[in-house]
């Protein structure tokens, strides 16, 4: 079942490139949560006088949560920045395509020719 949620995030990152700016911000808040609540956990161990070396992991997870979140985060940002400039691009391009090639007139003779091939094939005969 999990394959079907990865697949599912997946798909919405490559078609939707605000959602993937989205889940990158998701990302940042869910590891800076899990952060505070590690720290909370470091605090509460340590006025309750556990060993060192739990405060000491509880606080080493903290701060890597924090920095993977930030990394992984900003990093979703950019992507999905970069991917929405190349959508942009490619549909000005594709505009400018189908502006020039619709001012040229090259559809009015790409539409007779299709039209006399067809009028042939069924067997009618059209003249122009």
């Amino acid at each position: 079942m999990s394959w079907v949620f990865r697949a599912v995030i997946v798909g919405l990152d490559y078609f939707f490139p605000k959602f993937r700016f989205g889940y990158g911000l998701f990302l940042i808040i869910l590891m800076q949560l899990i952060a505070a609540f590690c720290l909370l956990a470091a605090s509460t161990d340590h006025s309750l006088g556990q060993p060192w070396w739990i405060v000491r992991n509880e606080i080493i997870f903290a701060i890597c949560s924090s920095l993977i979140g930030w990394v992984l985060g900003i990093a979703l940002m950019k992507q999905a920045e970069r991917h929405a400039a190349m959508i942009k691009k490619n549909q000005d391009e594709n505009k400018s395509k189908q502006d020039s090639w619709t001012d040229s007139g090259k559809h009015k003779v790409y539409f007779v020719n299709f039209l006399k091939k067809y009028t042939r094939f069924i067997g009618l005969t059209y003249t122009f």
